[in-house]
C-alpha cells in the first residue's frame, strides 16, 4: 500500500485540524501539477492540429497495415496522428484519472462519512472537468474520453479508505482461495487428459467462479460504482447539453491496458538481457585492452563498451527505463523505434517526485543503455548463428521539453520475435514492480520481473504460480551469495533471507506469497534455497485468450511432427523396397 493512502487511513482514523490543513494543501498542489500537464497536452495538441490523436487507436491501425493490408507499413509508421498520440495524448486520460486522489484528499477533510466524502469528491471532480473544458475549449468527445474513468476511479478509491477491513478481507478471501486452486493443480495426476482428474478440475472451476462472484460483490459494495459511467455522462451532459449520444459513445469504450498491468514485450533473449545488464563486472578476464566489458553465459553474450568508464557500472534504474521505454514501444506493438516518454509520466511510472533526480538517471541510464550489445543464438532461419544486437539505434539519446526520447535499434525489436510465427510475446507485468525506493527494496524489481516472466510463460500450467527460492535468487544480479557471506559475517539471515522475504512484501498490494509446504521462515540456508514460493495476485487479467492459443499452438506442432515423422517412413519403405 502506498504512503499516501496509508496517511488518508491514518488521518481518517484519528482526524485532527493540522493534518486536515496539511493534506487540503497536499491535494492543492497535486491538482495544479495535473491540471498543468493536461492543458500543456491539449494545448500541444490544439497548436498543432493534432486533436484527433486522443481518439488514435493504436491496435486497429496495426491490424489495418499488417493484417488487412488497408495501407502501407510506410503510411502507418509516417502517419502525424500516430506520433502525436504518442508523444502527447496517450497520457492525457491517464493524468485525468489521477485527479480523484486530490479529489478525495479534500473531501475526506470535510465530509462526515464515506458516502458524503465520494459526493464531494464527485462535485470537485465535476468543477476540475469544467475547468479544463473552459481553459482549452475541447469538445464532448474529446471531454468524454479523457474523463472516461474519473468517477469510477473516485469511488473506488473512496471505497477502499473508508472500509479498509472490507478491502482486505476481500483479499484475504482471494489470496486463501488461489492456495486451494494451487494444491488442487498439484494433485493432478498425468497425463492431465485422465478422467480421474475430472474432480480436481470440477473443484477448481467452482473455486473460480467463488473467487469472481466474491471480487463482483465487492464491486457493488462500492457506493454508486455501479453508477459511475452514468455520473460522468450526466456531468458532461450539463456542459454539452445538445450532444449527449457523442458522449455516451466515448464513454463506453475499454481502455487497452489491464487495470494494474503494463504490457511488456518478452522473450528468452530480452530476459537473459534484464539478468545480465547490472551484473557488476570486476573479473580482468571480463575486459580488453580498451576497458570494454563482456559477460558470456551458454547462449547470451553481452557487451558494454568503456564499461570502466560508468562510475558504477550500468545501474539498476537503466534496467528500470529500459523497461520503461520498452512499455511504451509496446503500447505501439513495437513498430517505431523511436520512443518518447515524457519525465512526468516516467516520475509515475517509477512511483517517484523528484523531477531533478529523474532526469539526473535518466541522463546518465540513457547513456549506458547506448553502450550496450549483445549476442544471441538465433531461432528459424539463423538458428544456431550468432546474431549481435545493439540496443541504442544510432541516434543520440536526450531529454528534451520534458520528455526523454529515445531511438531503439530495429534489430533489438527483432530479438523480441519467439517461435515458427516469428511473433511477439507479451506478458502482464505490474505497475507496482518500478515503483519505490530502490535503496530501500534493491529486489523488489528484479523478483517482480521473474514472477511475471514465470507466469507467462507457463499460463495454463500446474506451476504458473509456483517458483523456486533459487530461481528467483538467480534473477537478482549482485544479489549476496552465500559462499561470500560465509567469508565475510555469517550473517545468512540478515543478509540473504531477510532481505528476500522483505522485497517480495514490498509487491503488496499486487502480490502476495508464502513458503510452500512451510509455516514459518526457514530455519537455515539449504531449507530456504531448497524452498519454493506460491504467489497470490490480488487480481490478474483474463488469460483463457492466451491459453487457448498456447493449445493451439501445441496441437498444430504436434500435427506437425507427426506429419514428419509419417513422411520419414514413407520414405524408408520406398528405400526399403
Amino acid at each position: 500500500m502506498d504512503k499516501t493512502i496509508k496517511r488518508l487511513q491514518a488521518y481518517l482514523a484519528s482526524p485532527t485540524e493540522p493534518e486536515g490543513k496539511a493534506i487540503t494543501a497536499l491535494a492543492t498542489q497535486e491538482e495544479k501539477r495535473l491540471i498543468k500537464d493536461i492543458l500543456s497536452r491539449i494545448e500541444r495538441l490544439k497548436a498543432e492540429g493534432m486533436e484527433k490523436a486522443l481518439f488514435y487507436d493504436q491496435h486497429l491501425e496495426l491490424e489495418r497495415a499488417y493484417k488487412t493490408k488497408e495501407i502501407t507499413e510506410e503510411e502507418y509508421k509516417n502517419n502525424p496522428l500516430k506520433k502525436a498520440y504518442e508523444e502527447y495524448a496517450q497520457a492525457i486520460p491517464y493524468r485525468v484519472n489521477d485527479l480523484s486522489r486530490p479529489c478525495l484528499m479534500r473531501a475526506i477533510v470535510t465530509a462526515q462519512d464515506y458516502t458524503s466524502a465520494v459526493d464531494k469528491a464527485i462535485k470537485r471532480a465535476e468543477k476540475l472537468i469544467k475547468d479544463i473544458q473552459k481553459a482549452t475549449d475541447s469538445n464532448a468527445e474529446t471531454m468524454a474520453l479523457i474523463a472516461d474513468e474519473l468517477i469510477s476511479d473516485i469511488c473506488t478509491l473512496g471505497y477502499r479508505l473508508y472500509r479498509p477491513q472490507e478491502w482486505e478481507e476481500v483479499g484475504a478471501f482471494i489470496v486463501d482461495t488461489t492456495e486451494q486452486i494451487n494444491r488442487l493443480y498439484e494433485q493432478i495426476q498425468e497425463p492431465p487428459t485422465d478422467k480421474a482428474n475430472d474432480t480436481y478440475y470440477r473443484q477448481i472451476e467452482e473455486l473460480q467462479a467463488a473467487k469472481r462472484e466474491r471480487v463482483e460483490e465487492r464491486e457493488s459494495w462500492i457506493y454508486k460504482a455501479d453508477r459511475a459511467q452514468s455520473i460522468t455522462e450526466r456531468i458532461l451532459g450539463r456542459i454539452f447539453p445538445e450532444q449527449k449520444p457523442a458522449i455516451r459513445r466515448v464513454i463506453t469504450k475499454a481502455r487497452q491496458e489491464p487495470e494494474g498491468f503494463y504490457l511488456l514485450a518478452q522473450s528468452h533473449t530480452s530476459n537473459k538481457l534484464s539478468k545480465k545488464l547490472t551484473e557488476r563486472m570486476a573479473e580482468p578476464a571480463q575486459f580488453d585492452i580498451y576497458g570494454n566489458g563482456s559477460i558470456t553465459e551458454k547462449d547470451f553474450r553481452l557487451f558494454v563498451k568503456g564499461y570502466r568508464e560508468l562510475v558504477n557500472g550500468v545501474n539498476e534504474t537503466a534496467a528500470r527505463l529500459l523497461d520503461s521505454l520498452m512499455i511504451t514501444a509496446t503500447r505501439n506493438g513495437l513498430q517505431n523505434t523511436l520512443v518518447t516518454l515524457p519525465i512526468k509520466e516516467y516520475l509515475d511510472m517509477r512511483g517517484l517526485k523528484d523531477e531533478k533526480e529523474i532526469r539526473r538517471q535518466a541522463k546518465n541510464d540513457i547513456e549506458a543503455l547506448e553502450r550496450i550489445s549483445f549476442e544471441y543464438k538465433g531461432t528459424g532461419k539463423n538458428k544456431g548463428a550468432w546474431l549481435k544486437v545493439s540496443i541504442s539505434g544510432g541516434t543520440v539519446g536526450q531529454i528534451k521539453n520534458g520528455d526523454i526520447i529515445f531511438r531503439f535499434n530495429q534489430d533489438f525489436f527483432e530479438s523480441f520475435k519467439v517461435g515458427a510465427g516469428n511473433r511477439y510475446l507479451y506478458m502482464y507485468f505490474p505497475q507496482e514492480a518500478l515503483r519505490g525506493n530502490i535503496k530501500e527494496n534493491p529486489w523488489k524489481y528484479w523478483l517482480a520481473r521473474k514472477i511475471s516472466e514465470h507466469k507467462r510463460m507457463n499460463i495454463g500450467k500446474p506451476n504458473e504460480d509456483t517458483i523456486s527460492v533459487q530461481t528467483l535468487i538467480d534473477a537478482c544480479p549482485n544479489y549476496p551469495t552465500y559462499e561470500k557471506v560465509m567469508s565475510e559475517d555469517r550473517a545468512i539471515t540478515r543478509r540473504i533471507i531477510e532481505p528476500f522475504e522483505r522485497d517480495l512484501d514490498a509487491l503488496n498490494p499486487s502480490i502476495s506469497w508464502e513458503y510452500q509446504g512451510l509455516t514459518e521462515s526457514p530455519r537455515n540456508y539449504q531449507e530456504f534455497i531448497n524452498a519454493n514460493i506460491v504467489i497470490h495476485w490480488s487480481t490478474y487479467p483474463d488469460t483463457r485468450q492466451i491459453e487457448a492459443g498456447k493449445k493451439k499452438r501445441a496441437r498444430k506442432q504436434q500435427a506437425d511432427k507427426e506429419k514428419k515423422r509419417e513422411k520419414k517412413g514413407g520414405e524408408t519403405q520406398q528405400k526399403g523396397g
